[in-house]
């Protein structure tokens, strides 16, 4: 809504006569009308209520116009003042001038001249008056916009160039340990590089990249965003940076988890399995890259269930899923339980050899854990058999092929002594 503009005008006139007369005329075209019978009345009702617009007479007892207009600059360089002077006053005139009045009007007044002289003035006024209000309107948008939306702006190659007091607030950062360097002393170690490049590639070929991002506060905090980048063009339609938007969703990502992971073990859930083998498949198939499925069982764990009771049962599984999630050390390794005592790990790999290598370390792992199993006929602790397929993505038609080559991996494991990785 725009501003209620009230105008004041301060006129300055030891003439009674005259002061009476046009004291109606200038009422009118203002809201509130202060008058003065002299200089030094007028600058004390001027220092006051700081009016809009200042009309004086020149010769004035005790102060006159000349000395209050003096009086007036060097407070106000700015407020216009409107001079009124007889003929026989041009050396005052000019000085007045000199001193910087707006517009002035010899007497005895011409009403039409007045009339114009007034109202230009006043249009001038709330012109500016106008100008301030919006300009105030828009600092105060843009410190509300500064305090509450995380926002950021870098050049082409990536740099910092601004980030707002929300940005800071979310991440722990100063605006002076972000500016100059790039979005990456934000991102979490889970974020690839892939992904990175993807994002880059996108507001590079001048198009707008929306999506989550997981980064770390200065503290070590993990927290989300939802962002927004695109690029920004200058008039002449060319490309100069990239601004960012920004919506602090960990909240929400933190309800998802809690929906995607296995309430006992607190590693993913099927479900989340059942999502992230068919975006890895694709991944890989994108990349051309090959995509490895292990899946675990835990050797005779009914029996072991049956001898030291469910309770105990659980506590196994949970050493177990954090003996096998332990060994995820890059963002493309993930962990899940599947069903009781069944596990699978997912991850990308270039050399199928070394996943051989990858997947025994993790069987070893827990049998090193040393937990007592009096009924595994191939160890006296806890074991795991494994099946691994490694393959590239291409070639597998889909995410049910890919499970049942793992699976019918494990169910050799199992058949040809436990304790083992079968791969193909």
């Amino acid at each position: 809504m725009e501003q209620d503009i009230k105008l004041e005008i301060l006129y300055v006139e030891d003439d009674k006569n005259l002061r009476e007369e046009y004291q109606k005329f200038f009422s009118k075209r203002c809201d509130t009308l202060f008058l003065a019978f002299n200089g030094q009345e007028g600058f004390d009702s001027f220092l006051k209520n700081k009016p809009d617009i200042i009309i004086t007479d020149i010769t004035m007892p005790i102060m006159n116009g000349l000395e209050m207009i003096k009086k007036i600059r060097e407070v106000d360089t700015s407020v216009p003042i409107i001079v009124t002077s007889a003929f026989n006053e041009q050396e005052y005139l000019l000085e007045a001038i000199n001193q910087g009045v707006t517009r002035y009007i010899l007497k005895p007044f011409n009403r039409k001249l007045l009339k114009q002289l007034v109202e230009e003035t006043i249009t001038f006024v709330n012109l500016k008056k106008r100008d301030e209000y919006y300009k105030n309107i828009i600092q105060e948008y843009h410190e509300i916009i500064d305090h509450n939306v995380i926002s950021s702006r870098t050049n082409l190659d990536g740099i910092i160039t601004y980030v707002s007091k929300a940005f800071c607030q979310v991440c722990g950062y100063s605006e002076e340990e972000l500016l100059g360097k790039t979005h990456n002393i934000l991102y979490h170690p889970d974020v690839s590089e892939p992904f990175c490049n993807e994002l880059w590639e996108t507001i590079s070929k001048d198009n707008t990249w929306k999506g989550e991002i997981k980064n770390r506060t200065k503290d070590g905090q993990d927290y989300w965003i939802q962002a927004t980048i695109s690029p920004i063009y200058n008039k002449e339609g060319k490309k100069i940076a990239y601004s960012s938007i920004r919506e602090n969703i960990t909240a929400k990502k933190k309800l998802e988890e809690l929906s995607i992971k296995d309430s006992l073990t607190n590693i993913y859930n099927r479900r989340y399995f059942n999502e992230k083998i068919v975006e890895l498949l694709n991944t890989c198939k994108r990349g051309n890259e090959s995509i490895c499925l292990l899946i675990i069982d835990i050797d005779y764990f009914k029996l072991y269930n049956d001898t030291y009771g469910h309770q105990e049962g659980d506590k196994v599984l949970i050493k177990v899923s954090n003996s096998l999630n332990s060994s995820m050390q890059r963002a493309t390794d993930y962990c899940f339980r599947i069903g009781g005592e069944e596990f699978a790990i997912l991850f990308i790999t270039e050399k199928p050899d070394n996943s051989i290598s990858f997947s025994n370390q993790i069987r070893e792992k827990v049998e090193n854990l040393k937990i007592e199993h009096s009924k595994n006929t191939v160890s006296k602790f806890v074991t795991i058999s494994a099946g691994l397929y490694c393959e590239q993505a291409n070639k597998i038609k889909n995410d049910m092929e890919l499970f049942k080559k793992a699976d019918d991996l494990l169910y050799q494991a199992k058949e040809s002594g436990r304790n083992k990785v079968v791969s193909n």
